[in-house]
């Protein structure tokens, strides 16, 4: 399951299956735009995915299927109430592996003048993580840690987009 974490090969299938279900976006969309000013191109080392995990979640499904991972579940958790509802999907593998290819969209709004997350989020982590829930949370603590945010409030939002998830695996049959 780890060769998930560093290949641009599944990267890149991902973003391919993404540009042909909205083929009229443009792809810097799913960049972020600070992040792509300093490279100067698109890739992994700017990619994060804001606000688009429902559909990177459905498009990294079938290159997971296509390396015959076949215990897979869409999990979805939801904060708030009435019209102030947020939600995140990611994946479950065998029942273990984590694996969300939009968690760096939490910090996005965290990076100017910050180089130690900007580090962390981009150069010394994956654009898609895959890993346990203990190395879920160790990474995301880490990132609150260096993004300097204080508010409680705003820490167990963070911390809740991966809790308390609803299984909504039966959305994505299509793929078996």
């Amino acid at each position: 399951m780890n060769r998930l974490r560093y290949s641009k090969a599944i990267y890149d299938q991902m973003i391919v299956y993404a540009m042909a279900m909205r083929p009229k976006t443009p792809q810097s969309i799913y960049h972020n735009a600070m992040r792509l000013k300093e490279i100067g191109k698109l890739g992994p080392n700017t990619y994060e995915g804001y606000m688009a995990c429902g559909q990177m979640t459905y498009c990294l499904t079938p290159v997971l299927y296509e390396q015959n991972h076949g215990n897979i579940r869409l999990l979805l958790s939801r904060m708030g109430g009435g019209k102030h509802v947020e939600d995140h999907m990611y994946l479950l593998v065998d029942n273990k592996y984590v694996v969300d290819p939009t968690w760096r969209q939490f910090f996005g709004g965290y990076l100017r003048n910050n180089r130690r997350l900007v580090e962390h989020l981009y150069e010394n982590n994956p654009p898609i993580f895959v890993g346990s829930y203990m190395d879920l949370q160790n990474t995301i603590s880490h990132a609150i840690a260096l993004s300097g945010i204080k508010c409680n409030t705003e820490k167990a939002w963070i911390y809740g987009m991966w809790n308390r998830p609803q299984d909504v695996s039966k959305t994505m049959t299509k793929f078996k």
